[in-house]
């Protein structure tokens, strides 16, 4: 149960974060961009400076936080630009910390979660599984600590039943049954 209802916030949130026109500031690749699969043209690392510095200048604060998809991560952890820059300084291997610190980041996250789109019951072989977050990136301002005088780029509220528990989950049993 737990997990099922992680999931549907998760699925939530992906859906709302990269529904269109929420931020004003969409970027499209191929349109605005030229697309971060095409190493020979596209330059992730500059893209990102760029829309970090467009967020700033609408919200008042850098963003520190960069959400992408799976698809998105390997795009960049495989990007010549961004192998280039640390290539003769250590393995050329870029891990997710690597990549937040050559963007300049503090966070860098991969969402790589997958739920079946399929009605239950549907035979094993027909079933249809979809990645949550897709080929997105999200640049965020994300603060260590939750405030009401904060901007961040979302909030979560939750009732707190559990000192420290972000959740509740009552078992019961049914003496009847």
């Amino acid at each position: 149960v737990t997990d099922k209802l992680m999931m549907r916030r998760e699925v939530s949130f992906a859906a709302h974060a990269y529904a269109t026109g929420k931020w004003t500031t969409d970027k499209t690749g191929g349109t605005d961009f030229v697309v971060w699969s095409d190493y020979g043209a596209s330059t992730p690392d500059r893209d990102v400076d760029t829309y970090k510095d467009t967020v700033e200048a609408l919200v008042g604060v850098e963003p520190n936080s960069f959400v992408v998809g799976k698809q998105t991560h390997l795009q960049l952890k495989n990007h010549p630009t961004l192998v280039d820059r640390i290539k003769y300084t250590q393995r050329a291997q870029l891990t997710p910390d690597l990549i937040a610190s050559l963007l300049d980041l503090e966070r860098y996250s991969i969402g790589r979660s997958i739920y079946t789109t399929s009605v239950e019951g549907t035979a094993e072989a027909s079933v249809t599984y979809t990645r949550i977050w897709g080929k997105h990136g999200l640049l965020l301002y994300v603060p260590a600590a939750p405030s009401l005088l904060t901007p961040a780029a979302g909030y979560t509220f939750m009732q707190q039943v559990v000192p420290g528990a972000n959740q509740y989950i009552k078992r019961m049993r049914d003496e009847e049954k």
